[in-house]
């Protein structure tokens, strides 16, 4: 169950998957804290492979990846040019939906604030070189 949104994705988001490095570069233009008089829990981005596109709700598939961002923004505040390199596991052989997922951290859990879905990826163990990411 997603609470109300402190927190949202704004302008483009991207990664980049190095299967060679087993790494991944998850790159988002800005997270803006549109709550007036609020600052947002601790914050955290994550690589999730899904087997279906993502478009909100319980979430099935792997997690990649994740990074923390912030341990809060003071509404109206946002952070730029978030820049950030995850270790990266690899699933089983198959057909991805990458999405990056923002999480929010309250007294409760860690909850999905935000999210980007990518169109669909191939990963098998074979696979080299780097995977980019396509808007769906």
């Amino acid at each position: 169950m997603m609470q109300a949104q402190s927190a949202r994705f704004q302008g483009a988001a991207s990664y980049t998957i190095d299967l060679t490095k087993v790494s991944a570069n998850l790159s988002i233009d800005e997270i803006v804290n549109n709550n007036l008089g609020k600052t947002t829990g601790p914050l955290k981005v994550q690589l999730y492979l899904c087997n279906e596109a993502y478009d909100g709700g319980a979430i099935k598939g792997y997690a990649c990846g994740e990074a923390a961002v912030s341990e809060g923004i003071t509404g109206i505040d946002s952070i730029s040019q978030v820049q950030k390199e995850v270790s990266f596991t690899q699933p089983p052989n198959g057909s991805y939906y990458p999405v990056i997922l923002l999480f929010e951290k309250t007294k409760s859990g860690d909850f999905i604030i935000d999210y980007i879905t990518f169109e669909a990826i191939q990963i098998t163990k074979k696979s080299t070189g780097k995977l980019t990411s396509s808007p769906l």
